[in-house]
């Protein structure tokens, strides 16, 4: 069997979190779609990459090809499913949705054999936060049948185990509760004292967890600096909020920074449904709880209050408050409610010095990615009003 990955064309609604990334490597859980089928199948994937953003590639399928698209979550259930089914050129659906196909798209049609599979769809953003404690839950019970349990001195309560994938340093007085999933802690993370972690939760290997830090149902990415409350949100790698802060129901991108007491709200007063601002207009979601999604490299002020059901473009910045979702490269004035664009330029020479500041080399393909995405979004920016001149403090 033949796996390709094709994320088709739902990377468009996906944005800002696929302007910088194919969609079958956006962490949903505590995996991509493709860290499972590589997981699953043993073997390595062929991949089909349509935004035009990251360089379009493409692999003419086959006789024997399994085709499968990027607006599902791949789960090991469904993945038994597949490799039992014996015929060919099979369509596979989850009710009316087409997920994926075998041999060319043309003869599964012909064909009209359909698989049909229960999956969780990933068709909008805000179905990330939707799937995600129960898709977390799920990796983190699969994990646990890879890595070793751990013994910890320190007070732990619950019947789920914490596993690692090497070594770690846990100060005293941080406790673990692994009543609702697994805690995955990765090498060389490092727990300051008087934390709490509640699982399911994953902290990829060489993190900095901060005192007083309270983190429950959640992702963070590898060589970050996390302090104050997460829960229930995916913070990806390279990425700081170190001090307090409140991040709730939220897709925090890479290389991005919380300045210290910013909030993001993810619930209204009135416990009503949270629509969620596509730049075009708001889509309703069904969700009562939902907080914010931000592009890579954007940045928040200090105590920056960030409204529900909002995205934040790539390399955008937000000052003092947001109540509505901006594109990529704008410096927003929450005072002022106006948005101006962020010079390229500027924003290469920011990206920078932060990695730097973590020993990451800003390469040619970082560059080539910034002035794609700053070329794509540049109608966004025109039909938000972005004004075309320079932030000046007030």
């Amino acid at each position: 069997m033949h796996l390709v990955l094709d994320e088709g064309e739902v990377y468009k609604n996906l944005f800002p979190l696929t302007l910088s990334r194919p969609a079958f490597k956006l962490i949903i859980g505590a995996l991509s779609n493709i860290d499972r089928l590589r997981i699953l199948s043993k073997e390595e994937t062929a991949v089909v990459v349509r935004n035009p953003i990251l360089g379009s590639k493409d692999v003419a399928s086959e006789e024997g090809d399994v085709v499968l698209f990027s607006n599902f979550i791949i789960d090991k259930k469904f993945f038994e499913k597949l490799i039992s089914k014996r015929s060919k050129n099979f369509l596979i659906k989850c009710k009316d949705k087409l997920l994926g196909y075998t041999g060319t798209l043309d003869e599964a049609r012909s064909k009209n054999e359909i698989l049909n599979v229960e999956v969780k769809m990933i068709e909008k953003t805000y179905d990330i936060i939707r799937h995600n404690k129960q898709t977390l839950f799920e990796d983190l019970i699969y994990l646990s049948n890879i890595y070793e349990a751990v013994r910890l001195s320190n007070n732990i309560v619950g019947k789920y185990p914490v596993i690692s994938n090497g070594t770690f340093n846990i100060e005293g007085n941080v406790m673990f509760d692994t009543r609702e999933g697994p805690i995955f802690i990765g090498d060389a993370v490092y727990i300051q004292a008087f934390s709490r972690i509640e699982g399911p939760t994953y902290i990829g290997d060489s993190t900095l967890i901060v005192t007083g830090s309270n983190i429950r149902r959640s992702y963070i990415g590898k060589h970050c600096t996390i302090g104050g409350e997460i829960t229930n949100s995916i913070i990806l790698d390279y990425t700081n909020s170190r001090h307090q802060s409140y991040i709730g129901d939220s897709y925090i991108g890479e290389w991005v920074n919380i300045g210290a007491h910013t909030v993001f709200s993810n619930i209204k007063n009135t416990y009503g449904e949270i629509k969620y601002d596509n730049l075009k207009g708001l889509e309703r979601t069904g969700m009562r709880k939902l907080g914010a999604f931000l592009g890579d490299h954007s940045k928040t002020s200090i105590s920056a209050m960030i409204f529900s059901g909002l995205s934040v473009g790539f390399s955008s910045h937000i000052l003092y408050f947001l109540d509505r979702s901006i594109p990529s490269f704008t410096m927003w004035s929450g005072y002022e409610k106006e948005g101006y664009e962020i010079y390229l330029e500027s924003a290469i020479e920011t990206a920078k010095r932060f990695m730097e500041s973590k020993k990451v080399i800003f390469t040619e393909e970082h560059e080539r990615i910034f002035k794609n995405i700053f070329e794509y979004t540049e109608g966004e920016r025109r039909d938000a009003g972005i004004k075309k001149e320079a932030f000046k403090k007030r």
